[in-house]
């Protein structure tokens, strides 16, 4: 009779433990989704910020050659408007562009 209760009072106690560790476990993974959740807002927010800056220094870069076109550069002034093209392509080329929709 007291092997018996000794076995159930075991078995319970092992119960309580398994319900503890499932109860912890399903706590942790909500914690790690809302974290997941909230990086992946941060991580569009600062795509749609580079986008966003991407678009305006081209913008510039193209509306500065276009005054620029019937102005004769010295060659330091040209090489460097070929170096800050560069540098922007290099950016750009960081997040490689979405394939075009077939």
């Amino acid at each position: 009779m007291i092997e018996t209760l000794l076995i159930l009072l075991t078995l319970g106690v092992w119960c309580l433990l398994g319900a503890a560790l499932v109860a912890w476990q399903i706590n942790r993974e909500t914690k790690i989704m809302a974290k997941l959740e909230e990086l992946a807002g941060i991580v569009n927010g600062l795509k749609d910020q580079v986008t966003k800056s991407k678009i305006e220094i081209i913008g510039r870069i193209a509306a500065l050659e276009e005054a620029l076109k019937n102005v004769e550069l010295p060659a330091g002034a040209t090489a460097a408007l070929e170096a800050l093209k560069t540098e922007v392509q290099a950016v750009d080329d960081l997040n490689p562009d979405a394939p075009a929709p077939e």
